[in-house]
């Protein structure tokens, strides 16, 4: 039984915004401090497994409620991984596109809001569609990237369509869930891996018109 000590509903929504909010500034800081350089002259697949294997335990330890410790060590490692693995990528884009996606990304975030409120039931009855449809969309891009020269902008906007689904369903759980510490920094976690995958798409679509 956990007896963590619940907030007012309001404390937990401004405790949950500036959790996301130091997500970003996390995620931010590490792409600027990071030499592109260095993240290129790592083999891609090393790359690869090894920023998916700590953003994977970040994010599962963020969600051992009850463990603050745990959760904020694992609530770090996430930004932090997935920071590494984009500063080329950050360094690359032109910051008009950046600039532009940030804010297409806040409308999204604005939208799904609304929509969460008003379609609660819907967004939990979808998150097992969205959960296959992630890994569908998983496999397909690796695909993609490594034996197949597919055109990646039907990805990106299925990328956004996923994300936003699953951003909505955790905009759901934060108004459902018992307003506690341990429950804000799981869904911060959460939250922010949704709008770095809305963002990123969205950047890349911008980057390709």
């Amino acid at each position: 039984m956990n007896n963590e000590k619940r907030s007012c509903r309001s404390v937990f929504n401004i405790t949950l915004s500036c959790l996301i909010a130091l997500s970003i500034l996390i995620f931010w800081g590490v792409t600027s401090a990071i030499d592109p350089m260095i993240v290129a002259s790592i083999s891609p697949i090393i790359l690869f497994l090894g920023t998916f294997l700590v953003a994977v335990l970040g994010s599962v330890m963020a969600g051992v409620r009850g463990n603050i410790p745990v959760q904020l060590i694992g609530f770090s490692l996430v930004p932090i991984a997935l920071g590494f693995i984009s500063a080329p990528w950050f360094a690359s884009v032109e910051h008009e596109i950046l600039y532009e996606a940030g804010v297409l990304t806040l409308l999204a975030l604005g939208v799904m809001m609304i929509a969460s409120a008003m379609f609660p039931a819907f967004f939990q009855r979808i998150m097992g569609f969205l959960m296959i449809a992630l890994i569908g969309l998983i496999l397909v891009s690796l695909v993609a990237v490594f034996f197949l020269k597919i055109e990646m902008t039907l990805i990106h906007i299925l990328s956004v369509v996923i994300f936003m689904g699953f951003l909505g369903f955790d905009l759901v759980m934060a108004r459902t869930v018992e307003p506690t510490l341990t429950n804000a920094i799981a869904l911060s976690t959460s939250i922010f891996i949704d709008l770095l995958n809305i963002f990123m798409n969205l950047a890349q679509l911008l980057g390709d018109d």
